[in-house]
């Protein structure tokens, strides 16, 4: 098996296409010179699940048509351990730090900020992801997508969701037809240029008018730190 993270977009350098067998899996993000993060369950499920060697994983990291940069994956950190499905379910809010081991930064790579507080309701902000751009068929999306949307009570979120909404989740979305989907996990959710939320979940059928649930990166950030303090 193969992992890779591309990126393909020169606006939006931080981002990276977590790859597995060459197939696009979820989202991620570059936050320093050698972590990304993205999603817990995204990582758990492709180096754990399917009990992968995490020290021979790789990253590549692509500016399509130019060049591949091969970046070794050291681990993955999570921050607590998956037990039952409901603490599963509680973990698929978290974050996971992604080690990229490398000789050399990669210049045309940027590490996002990461936000130090959540954004307040209406926020507007932009989420971006390789999901599938139309489920029937389905269709993968070849370029980096993006979308604007505004963050929502999580009150709205418990309404129309089961899983219960907790203080480690961020709420967003728009009204319509538009919004993340199958392939954007991971993917990040940015507010004036900082990384507040990671795409975790929304409605079965993408194209429900609906708001997305997000990792909220802000209730993680001293884990976060903590795991990035010498990088």
């Amino acid at each position: 098996a193969s992992c890779l993270a591309k990126n393909s977009h020169q606006s939006y350098p931080t981002d990276l296409s977590f790859e597995k067998n060459e197939r696009h899996n979820c989202g991620a993000s570059i936050i320093t010179n050698y972590f990304a993060i993205s999603a817990a369950h995204c990582v758990y499920k492709t180096l754990i699940q399917e009990k992968f060697h995490t020290e021979y994983y790789l990253f590549h990291l692509i500016s399509r048509n130019i060049n591949v940069n091969r970046i070794k994956l050291k681990e993955a950190i999570k921050r607590r351990s998956y037990g039952s499905v409901q603490e599963q379910v509680l973990a698929d809010m978290e974050v996971m730090c992604i080690p990229l081991i490398t000789t050399r930064y990669i210049r045309k790579m940027q590490p996002i900020p990461l936000a130090n507080k959540n954004p307040p309701l209406g926020a507007v902000g932009i989420v971006t992801g390789y999901g599938l751009i139309t489920v029937d068929g389905p269709v993968q999306a070849a370029q980096l997508q993006k979308l604007q949307i505004s963050t929502v009570s999580p009150d709205l979120c418990q309404q129309v969701y089961s899983t219960n909404i907790t203080e480690n989740m961020i709420c967003a979305g728009i009204s319509g037809d538009e919004g993340t989907c199958f392939g954007d996990s991971g993917g990040p959710f940015v507010v004036n240029g900082a990384l507040v939320g990671l795409v975790s979940f929304g409605p079965l059928e993408c194209e429900q008018p609906r708001p997305g649930v997000f990792a909220d990166v802000p209730a993680m950030l001293d884990f976060v730190k903590e795991v990035t303090a010498n990088s």
